[in-house]
């Protein structure tokens, strides 16, 4: 399937038929199926802008004990814990533990680092590291924008399996969702255009986490959250290549004051505003209004290099991205190998 914003439909093998014609809810659905519509947008959002789709289950989502409590861990929508840090921020590669030495999935992988915003007025964002060695059992995250860094993802959604790739985004929307190493960006307003993520969960009891809405209930069920025999629509989560279909443009070398905060990390490759200290795996932070700029060395070298055609950024790849909002740092987001 490919296309942004386009019409899907996706039926099991298994179960031919489950797929109504004509309609979406029909007064019987084939199989016994329940069918349930996942809404992106208003109801009344005219159809340019609809954001919907009708999945037809075994059980219905309904069928959820009451949610309870989950330890959130290292992540955090409290911005006000730490005092402003205005300085030009660069982190180092984080370390990826081994399995042996401790199991990280997703979720246990998690560190915020920085944001803004009110997750329950659905008005900012969330960035996150994430660093995994173990499949998801049982557990499933949803609302993100997934950068990997390193290894692919097998990710396993209500619509279907995902395998995304180095060099390669996904966006899973408010669904029920899984996760190696990489960025995880957490808008916490509706719309989200980029990707997001769903996650790798085992048979029988299930659980989810909402951080997006600055909690991480879970919520206990008797039955695969994957019970999806048929769906169709349009708000579906995806992963998109980001290097065969974003063109490599060289700036100048030029210092710079923006109205925005900047967080970028690089996937892989070097950065030739930053050769030595900004590495592959490794974050940088400018917030809003400070200066920066390549360093001296690059600055020269881009002076004077002569001017003619050449290739750049080869086997590079950088994600940079860029909200009007004032990020601001955690403390355990701050203090962790900071340069």
């Amino acid at each position: 399937m490919s296309g942004f914003g386009n019409e899907f439909s996706s039926e099991d093998p298994r179960c031919p038929g489950a797929l109504p014609q004509g309609q979406n809810n029909p007064q019987v659905c084939a199989y016994g199926l329940y069918a349930e519509q996942l809404s992106g947008s208003a109801f009344t959002c005219p159809r340019s802008s609809n954001k919907r789709s009708w999945l037809y289950r075994i059980l219905p989502s309904v069928c959820h004990k009451p949610f309870l409590p989950l330890d959130q861990g290292s992540l955090t929508h409290n911005w006000d814990e730490a005092e402003p840090e205005p300085n030009q921020l660069r982190w180092k590669p984080f370390e990826i533990p081994t399995a042996s030495q401790k199991k990280l999935d997703f979720v246990t992988g998690m560190n915020t680092l920085c944001g803004a915003g009110e997750p329950r007025s659905r008005n900012g964002l969330a960035v996150h590291i994430f660093t995994c060695n173990t499949s998801m059992v049982n557990r499933s995250v949803s609302h993100m924008f997934v950068i990997p860094q390193q290894g692919k993802l097998l990710i396993t959604t209500e619509f279907g399996k995902l395998l995304v790739d180095i060099n390669e985004i996904c966006v899973i929307q408010e669904l029920t969702v899984w996760l190696t190493h990489g960025i995880s960006l957490c808008p916490l307003h509706q719309g989200l255009e980029g990707a997001k993520l769903k996650g790798v969960a085992g048979k029988g009891t299930q659980s989810s986490i909402e951080a997006a809405r600055g909690s991480s209930p879970r919520d206990m069920q008797a039955c695969s959250p994957f019970n999806v025999a048929a769906w169709h629509g349009n708000y579906a989560p995806y992963n998109w290549a980001v290097a065969t279909n974003v063109a490599s443009i060289r700036l100048t070398a030029h210092q710079s004051r923006n109205c925005m905060s900047e967080f970028m990390g690089l996937i892989k490759g070097h950065y030739e505003a930053k050769e030595q200290g900004f590495l592959p795996g490794g974050a940088t932070l400018h917030s809003m209004m400070t200066p920066h700029g390549p360093d001296a060395e690059c600055f020269e070298k881009a002076s004077t290099s002569k001017l003619e055609p050449e290739r750049i950024a080869e086997g590079t790849m950088v994600r940079r991205s860029k909200t009007s909002f004032d990020s601001q740092l955690v403390c355990h987001g701050g203090s962790r190998d900071r340069k």
